[in-house]
């Protein structure tokens, strides 16, 4: 499995690609999408800071699922996707809609027939999953846990 990796650096926000194998990419904008490399399956990370409760939801195919997730000191948010056939996605990473704390996994061009996943973890909640799905053509996917700001 791939893991693509979100870290915030000083130029901005950063992913690693095929982390097993050392490869960088560039900063990546946050209101901008950059398409990286994947395989059948792996995860998009990033991290999100403390929110005081939050709805962590998966939308694909323009179906939402959601679970509330309670407050905490920070985590991380996960996509993760399996049985994909495409070579490159589209991903964008960003903060949720102002006046909201949070960040959003936005990913296109994942396959026909991919399963994907949203998760959130912490050491104040453990995993929480808001579902899975599966894409359908030319789907887009977006996995995001956003909180009202306190």
């Amino acid at each position: 499995m791939k893991v693509i990796e979100m870290r915030r650096c000083a130029g901005g926000l950063f992913f690693a690609a095929a982390v097993a194998t050392g490869m960088m990419a560039g900063p990546a904008a946050h209101a901008e999408s950059k398409e990286v490399p994947v395989g059948a399956s792996g995860q998009f990370e990033t991290q999100v800071p403390a929110t005081p409760g939050a709805t962590l939801t998966l939308t694909v195919n323009g179906t939402s699922h959601t679970v509330g997730v309670p407050a905490t000191s920070g985590g991380t948010l996960t996509l993760g996707f399996s049985a994909n056939t495409t070579a490159k996605v589209s991903l964008d990473v960003a903060a949720c809609a102002a006046p909201a704390v949070g960040k959003v996994i936005t990913v296109s061009g994942f396959s026909e027939g991919t399963k994907v996943t949203a998760g959130f973890a912490s050491p104040a909640t453990g995993p929480v999953s808001a579902g899975t799905d599966t894409v359908s053509k030319g789907g887009t996917v977006v996995a995001s846990l956003c909180a009202a700001a306190s």
